[in-house]
């Protein structure tokens, strides 16, 4: 999303899943006012403000500027990728800096030390955990480091829908622990909720079940098919 003379206004991403979101450099005029919520999409990048990022399955962050107006909350930054350093991402820290808040970060294959902290990037709230290793301590107030959030279901490194369950158990440390008692991680106790799928909240998905192949001339065609609420 980028335009070199025009910003780009009130954009909205939700229910998605991208290969990457980008929304360019300084170079262009930028997004102003844009909400990603409840995607799965392994990077955002790029030069915006007024920007919430929430409710989402992720891998890095980068904001190129205006960090003060981005806002980074109940996220689940799944298995992010090797490097130095690996999740959210400050690249001018001299212009300010940028809090996430509410965020889990969970690195499966990892067998070492993770770096995660970067200057200008402050962590409120925040839990990371691997199974194999260890994070090192995230700069900021109120985290809970290297400490097991105790999903429902997460095994591999790799996004699956159709086993991937991202819930926390009965006794999680993440429950209540977030910012105002909000849970940490992806379903923060509001009426949005994350679907595996995609699929939107409230709004019935319907699918043919079953169709007439075939139909002579004047017949009709006889469909059925099947609705559920989300």
């Amino acid at each position: 999303c980028q335009n070199s003379v025009t910003v780009i206004n009130d954009l909205v991403f939700e229910n998605c899943r991208f290969y990457a979101l980008s929304f360019g450099s300084s170079f262009y005029a930028g997004c102003n006012n844009v909400l990603v919520k409840g995607c799965v999409v392994p990077t955002i990048s790029g030069y915006a403000t007024n920007m919430i990022i929430t409710n989402n399955v992720l891998t890095r962050v980068y904001i190129d500027e205006n960090y003060q107006s981005v806002t980074i909350r109940n996220n689940f930054f799944f298995h992010p990728s090797s490097g130095s350093p690996n999740c959210i991402i400050n690249y001018s820290s001299a212009n300010g800096s940028i809090t996430a808040q509410n965020n889990i970060f969970y690195y499966t294959s990892a067998s070492s030390s993770v770096a995660i902290n970067v200057a200008g990037v402050i962590y409120e709230y925040c839990l990371s955990y691997t199974p194999n290793g260890t994070y090192e301590i995230m700069n900021g107030s109120n985290n809970l480091d290297n400490v097991n959030p105790l999903f429902v279901n997460v095994i591999n490194n790799q996004y699956e829908a159709d086993i991937d369950d991202f819930h926390l158990q009965a006794g999680s440390p993440a429950i209540g622990a977030g910012v105002n008692g909000f849970d940490i991680g992806l379903y923060d106790g509001n009426a949005f909720e994350f679907n595996n799928f995609g699929f939107t909240p409230g709004i019935p998905t319907v699918t043919i079940t079953a169709i007439t192949e075939q139909v002579a001339p004047g017949d009709n065609v006889e469909v059925t098919i099947h609705s559920n609420s989300n």
